[in-house]
């Protein structure tokens, strides 16, 4: 079909946009959660550390934000994760699909 399909290589891409390790932006997507996200802010929030520049967290959301845009007005292509759906909520040009499945036997609902 000639679309690109971007997972792990947009982790690549912020990885090097952001200069964090593929395992810390990882990381930091599974702690990101709601279920932790208390935990989540309170370690990563910025005002906490005295800090006035972007939290990591921020740092890599902006990054991802900016990364998958470029990629969606360069071409036609399929984001997986990475908050794809919510960063091009307002193209009218995008198809957002949402796959579950279950997490221990990996068989879709």
């Amino acid at each position: 079909m000639g679309i690109s399909f971007y997972d792990q290589e947009l982790l690549e891409k912020i990885a090097a946009e952001t200069g964090f390790s593929k395992e810390f932006i990882e990381e930091a997507a599974e702690y990101s959660t709601a279920k932790n996200s208390l935990l989540f802010n309170l370690v990563m929030n910025r005002t906490l550390h005295g800090r006035t520049e972007p939290s990591p967290a921020d740092t890599i959301y902006f990054a991802q934000a900016k990364i998958i845009k470029n990629l969606a007005e360069r071409e036609s292509c399929v984001i997986v994760g990475r908050c794809g759906d919510y960063i091009l909520r307002d193209n009218n040009d995008c198809l957002h699909i949402c796959r579950i499945s279950n997490k221990n036997t990996g068989e879709t609902d």
